[in-house]
């Protein structure tokens, strides 16, 4: 992989936009597809969120870190506006493959902050 600071991939661009574009459609953190586990029915969707502050913050971006694990399956990157303890998942998905991917937003600055792929 590419050292850092780098800016962002066309994959990494294509999967934040895959993710953030289900914020308007309220299935961003599982809604309607996740099942209760107590009770096996499906959870509602969550309340729809205008996608577009964070699309338009996509070309800005800056890879800073990278996750160093090993394993060949994990893409994880931090952004420059990462801050230890700040970021709160916004969107929890999955891949076209199958991978889970998550994309996480600073809780006060709402500025995106790491794209995990696993």
């Amino acid at each position: 992989m590419r050292e850092v600071p780098r800016p962002l991939t066309e994959e990494e661009r294509e999967w934040l936009r895959q993710a953030l574009s289900l914020l308007s459609t309220g299935e961003y953190l599982g809604g309607g597809r996740w099942v209760d586990a107590e009770t096996g029915q499906v959870l509602p969707l969550d309340p729809p969120i205008d996608p577009e502050p964070y699309l338009a913050q996509i070309e800005r971006l800056q890879v800073v870190d990278m996750c160093r694990c090993g394993d060949p399956g994990c893409h994880t990157v931090r952004f420059q506006h990462y801050r230890p303890g700040k970021s709160v998942a916004l969107v929890h998905t999955n891949t076209l493959d199958g991978r889970q991917l998550i994309v996480f937003v600073d809780e006060e600055t709402e500025l995106l902050t790491e794209l995990e792929v696993i």
